[in-house]
């Protein structure tokens, strides 16, 4: 099992290496086509200029960025919170109530042993019966 694991260990780093060689690298250039058959070669060489953006299209967001929604229309975000914002609050709610309820447990507990409520109790109920 340990050997499976180290093994399992040196592929990771293996891949690890990889990935770093992969991001160093530029991106490599479109391949040429070697020959053309066309009229001349002079009009194969002419450049074509990539196509213009549209006006509809979002430009290029770096990697790790997050995207920006609403754009101009930032402000909105002042009346309409993240939902992980409202989540949290609903959990840490949760966890004050947890703990509310144990600590009014555990003082009822200490209540009813200090003043040994049982005994008491159990005293009235003998002299009843």
């Amino acid at each position: 099992m340990e050997q499976r694991i180290k093994d399992l260990e040196e592929r990771i780093i293996a891949l690890e290496g990889q990935v770093r060689m992969l991001k160093a690298t530029p991106a490599a250039a479109p391949a040429q086509p070697a020959a053309v058959s066309g009229p001349t070669a002079a009009q194969a060489q002419v450049a074509v200029p990539p196509p213009a953006p549209t006006p509809a299209e979002a430009p290029p967001v770096a990697p790790g960025a997050l995207p920006v929604y609403g754009g101009a229309s930032a402000s909105a975000k002042a009346l309409n919170p993240d939902i992980s914002v409202i989540g949290d609050f609903i959990g840490k709610a949760g966890y004050v109530i947890v703990g509310a309820f144990v600590i009014a447990w555990v003082g009822a507990f200490a209540i009813y042993k200090v003043r040994r409520i049982d005994q008491r109790w159990a005293a009235l109920v003998d002299d009843v019966a």
